[in-house]
């Protein structure tokens, strides 16, 4: 079945970008100033300034045209309570010389360069149990970090047009 990222990705003209798409499950959590840093490609569809609970948003990375390089990038938003989520995703131009990623980092403060967390995540030097990274291969994985308030799943398609699924959710095991 046909999604409304899917409907949106189809109508993006490029060649590797990811798009993601994020579900405000939660009862009280507010998702706020959004910041994007692309590494590779840029932002085609921009975040919305502020996700509240029980909705959804959705925003658009592409490649950069005529470059031999994918989507790479980061988006961060500021979660209640003084914490800030981080997205990190990759769609490589060339999956034989790099493979795709996914990453969920949960920190806190607000005020970490969005330059260095990116960097931080791409070569994998979080050390943090509120940090997650794999590899996306054939199979479906899905990431999960957590604090005592807020619980993130995510998913990720290897497709050229990849699309990454986020899940906010209240942690009620806090």
């Amino acid at each position: 079945m046909e999604t409304s990222m899917d409907k949106l990705l189809s109508k993006v003209d490029s060649e590797k970008c990811v798009g993601i798409e994020i579900s405000n499950k939660s009862s009280s959590i507010i998702l706020s100033c959004p910041s994007t840093y692309c590494d590779s490609g840029r932002v085609h569809s921009q975040p919305s300034p502020s996700i509240l609970p029980g909705t959804v948003d959705r925003c658009v990375f592409v490649r950069t045209p005529s470059a031999a390089r994918g989507s790479v990038g980061v988006l961060t938003y500021q979660l209640s309570g003084n914490y800030t989520l981080a997205i990190f995703f990759s769609n490589p131009y060339s999956y034989v010389l790099h493979k795709v990623h996914l990453g969920l980092w949960i920190y806190a403060g607000t005020d970490k360069p969005i330059k260095n967390v990116y960097k931080e995540m791409k070569d994998n030097r979080v050390s943090s149990r509120f940090y997650k990274h794999c590899d996306i291969g054939n199979e479906t994985q899905t990431l999960e970090v957590s604090n005592d308030n807020v619980r993130v799943l995510a998913t990720m398609t290897n497709t050229k047009k990849a699309v990454l699924r986020v899940h906010i959710l209240n942690n009620n095991a806090g």
